[in-house]
């Protein structure tokens, strides 16, 4: 047995252990039952024993469904924010889910450049790349949600505007707001009256909201109306007058993007044109171009050109985000 066998039946062994791990991690969180029954549940608090200043109004969203790893990772803040992130996208997935998964691809990945016969650089590579391909459908996700949020704002500020003049109060109108408007909006606006029905003071659900979207617009309308709650004043005209505005920042980032248009489908095709050549040489004339990752010397220049069109696509794209 040769040398390159004993890493590859490493993999192997640790990719297999870590798919059925996931397997059976997947299959318990499917059959276990969401929560503990009641009496368990009043069992606990009776024999807790923990003092009335330690409870919090806000409810905790756990990183794990498992106490010990929850604990474990809530004393890192970088997951917290991962938290938090993922809490944009809208999905209902959790921290240890998410690092399962990279540790997954990792291992997978490591197994099948190995079985390829590829070397380190060409592996970390691939590591890289499925690790980004992830993080893009979260992006993607995210920004997705956001902004079809940010495209309902403006109608459910009006609504809770015209709800403050008929008599309702913030949190009522908010309320109708979620039993009226569109998803994904109205979940929000009823985790917001949530919130407040239960005890917890407007100005923290407010904030709270703003974290949970992470948009400008939405930041726009908490500040205005925390001001507005501490200085006084008329609150359905300063939501009549922040959807105005809203509108008109959605109508200036449309201009924005008609105007950029040239620059930002010359940023794509610049883009995307090395990496369309290369592939149409390899299927031409696969002998012309396959030096450049069978010999030392090719493979340094291909390191350096991805590096530096990485760079060069980095810089393009950042040169047409305008922000708004």
């Amino acid at each position: 047995m040769d040398g390159m066998s004993w890493p590859l039946m490493l993999l192997a062994l640790l990719s297999t252990v870590g798919v059925v791990y996931s397997l059976w991690w997947i299959g318990m969180d499917m059959v276990r039952p969401r929560g503990p029954s009641v009496s368990q549940r009043l069992s606990e608090l009776k024999h807790a024993g923990v003092r009335p200043t330690q409870w919090q109004l806000l409810k905790h969203r756990p990183l794990s469904h498992r106490p010990w790893l929850d604990r474990a990772l809530s004393e890192w803040p970088a997951l917290r924010r991962l938290d938090q992130y993922l809490q944009q996208t809208g999905w209902q997935l959790r921290v240890d889910q998410v690092l399962a998964a990279a540790v997954l691809s990792f291992l997978l990945v490591a197994c099948l450049c190995g079985l390829l016969n590829l070397s380190a650089w060409w592996t970390l590579a691939a590591m890289a790349l499925a690790w980004a391909l992830g993080l893009s459908v979260l992006q993607t996700r995210r920004l997705r949600r956001r902004r079809l949020m940010e495209s309902q704002l403006p109608d459910a500020l009006d609504l809770i505007a015209r709800a403050m003049q008929a008599g309702h109060a913030l949190s009522s109108a908010m309320l109708l707001a979620a039993s009226e408007g569109p998803a994904p909006l109205a979940g929000e606006w009823q985790a917001i009256f949530d919130q407040i029905n239960f005890g917890i003071p407007t100005r923290v659900a407010i904030e709270d909201f703003a974290d949970r979207v992470g948009s400008e617009d939405v930041r726009l309308f908490v500040v205005s109306t925390l001001v507005q709650m501490e200085t006084g004043g008329n609150m359905a005209d300063l939501l009549k007058n922040t959807a105005e505005l809203i509108r008109q920042r959605a109508q200036l980032r449309a201009s924005v993007k008609v105007l950029s248009a040239e620059g930002r489908i010359s940023a794509l095709i610049l883009s995307v044109l090395p990496f369309g050549l290369a592939a149409l040489l390899a299927l031409i004339n696969p002998g012309f171009i396959s030096v450049l990752w069978t010999e030392p010397l090719g493979l340094k220049l291909l390191m350096g050109a991805l590096a530096l069109m990485t760079a060069g696509i980095v810089w393009m794209w950042r040169m047409i985000d305008i922000a708004v």
